[in-house]
């Protein structure tokens, strides 16, 4: 799709200038590639992040008010009252778009990386730590036996992909969030980890890779600015 065609032009430049001309290697050049593609989704991460944290605050701010009305008042006279809710609180009733929109800019580059990486001949017979060949998975172990859809051998990218996606789940939970909120989204953070892990199972190491490596940054960042919001 010619949307997409520059990024991946321009993620292979970078993945050939380190891992070809600089001679860096494919596998540290899927994660500079990584870190290359964090920093210029750096400011979309910080708006993301703050949304989500207003969202909270004013879940917080609408939450005892909802439970008054809803406890009082049932049907249409409860729809009113709670639209006069948002409008005394100054909330708009379209509050929890924000974050979304900061997710939705990202898809592109997120398609973009996928078809790069998945479809890169350079990958082809190049290996990295344990992995044997950047362009398969990183099979560590044979089964006795086929699952379909899988294959028959046991890869452990796809699982430190999934640890690092609940890690980074549980680091984006606001500080403010209610402890029926922060199970609600580790619950969500689990099971959106367990989508990739069937998902993204039988693809690329090199995929994987990447996919890890934006989760640890991912993590590190949200620790600083931890630390520094301490």
């Amino acid at each position: 799709w010619w949307v997409l065609r520059p990024l991946v032009v321009a993620g292979d430049w970078v993945v050939e200038l380190l891992g070809s001309t600089l001679r860096l290697g494919w596998g540290l050049a899927i994660i500079g590639l990584a870190l290359v593609m964090r920093i210029l989704l750096l400011p979309v991460s910080r708006f993301t992040a703050a949304a989500q944290e207003k969202v909270a605050i004013q879940e917080a701010q609408l939450r005892p008010v909802f439970a008054d009305i809803r406890r009082e008042k049932k049907g249409e006279e409860a729809h009113m009252a709670l639209l006069a809710a948002h409008s005394d609180l100054g909330i708009s009733t379209t509050y929890r778009i924000r974050p979304v929109l900061g997710a939705l800019v990202q898809i592109p580059f997120l398609v973009a990386i996928f078809h790069l990486l998945g479809f890169m001949p350079q990958l082809e017979g190049q290996g990295f730590l344990w992995i044997s060949d950047l362009s398969l998975p990183d099979a560590i172990a044979s089964l006795p036996f086929t699952v379909p859809g899988f294959g028959g051998e046991v890869s452990l990218l796809p699982f430190v992909m999934a640890a690092s996606v609940v890690v980074s789940g549980r680091l984006s939970i606001p500080q403010i969030a209610t402890p029926a909120e922060r199970k609600k989204r580790m619950r969500n953070a689990v099971l959106t980890a367990a989508a990739f892990l069937l998902l993204l199972y039988p693809f690329p190491a090199a995929l994987l890779l990447y996919w890890t490596m934006t989760n640890v940054l991912q993590i590190a960042e949200g620790f600083v600015r931890g630390r520094i919001g301490k």
